[in-house]
């Protein structure tokens, strides 16, 4: 199963708790971000929980390793993705995140 299991399983129970009503669910979070082909930083409204561990980033709909395409950095008003590589102008940045 994997990753593709573990995705599975949590829009079952997003549905099952009626959109994120508990367990949990209620805490993550998503934002899109259009890369201008200059940028490498990417700001979150809030911290990513398990020591900024807890995320997903995907570019132009490809799964991102952290690490090696991006890394997180938590402060007090949220979190900065910084990419590894500079994302082609108009490209797409999707990150999804359970917040602290």
């Amino acid at each position: 199963k994997g990753l593709l299991g573990t995705i599975s399983n949590l829009r079952q129970t997003i549905r099952e708790k009626g959109g994120g009503g508990g367990g949990g669910m209620s805490n993550v979070l998503h934002s899109d971000f259009v890369g201008k082909g200059s940028t490498t930083t990417f700001t979150l409204t809030t911290r990513i929980a398990g020591d900024g561990n807890a995320v997903f980033v995907r570019y132009n709909g490809q799964m991102q390793d952290m690490t090696t395409h991006f890394s997180v950095a938590n402060n007090a008003s949220g979190a900065v993705i910084t990419t590894t590589f500079t994302p082609a102008d108009g490209s797409r940045i999707s990150v999804t995140w359970w917040r602290s």
